[in-house]
């Protein structure tokens, strides 16, 4: 039932910031736009990114752009080794409470090593196999498959499991 103390929800913007959108703006013939910005694409894309908080004006929130690439890199790994949405949600979970310069090495443990590790972790719950100390039969194809594309070495892939898992198993 509708309310009519409250506003309606189709004319309102879900962002703290509203963006509204001009009808002219799909069939303007110059498209270049007074305010500076070259097109009305990256006019309504810079004014995405002030309605996400990532930029206010000029500066940019450097820790949550950060944050975003790495959420990326988690959701590409996980894609690539077909988490459940479930493995994916609470990987994604795990994955940000890891202060990953603290897990960095100059030995090569990066952020996407980082990722598939702990969806290697995550994966474990549910029953699907991957350590780095069995063999390749017995472990998951598809870890098995993307590790070695990325050519991680297997000492570096132990220090890797062995960091994530602990840090993973002490936060709970």
């Amino acid at each position: 039932m509708f309310d009519e103390e409250s506003s309606e929800p189709l004319t309102n913007s879900d962002t703290n910031n509203a963006t509204k959108f001009h009808p002219d703006d799909a069939t303007y013939e110059s498209r270049t736009r007074l305010d500076g910005t070259a097109t009305f694409e990256q006019h309504y894309t810079r004014l995405r990114s002030h309605n996400d908080g990532i930029y206010t004006g000029k500066w940019a929130d450097k820790a949550q752009l950060r944050d975003q690439d790495n959420n990326a890199v988690f959701d590409a790994i996980a894609g690539q080794l077909e988490l459940s949405p479930f493995q994916k949600a609470i990987g994604r979970t795990e994955f940000g409470t890891l202060n990953l310069r603290d897990l960095s090495s100059p030995a090569g443990i990066d952020t996407p090593l980082v990722a598939i590790m702990v969806a290697a972790v995550v994966a474990r719950r549910d029953g699907r196999g991957y350590h780095p100390a069995r063999s390749p039969a017995s472990n998951d194809d598809l870890f098995t498959a993307l590790l070695s594309e990325l050519g991680y070495t297997n000492g570096l892939v132990h220090s890797a499991f062995g960091k994530v898992q602990y840090r993973l198993d002490c936060s709970q």
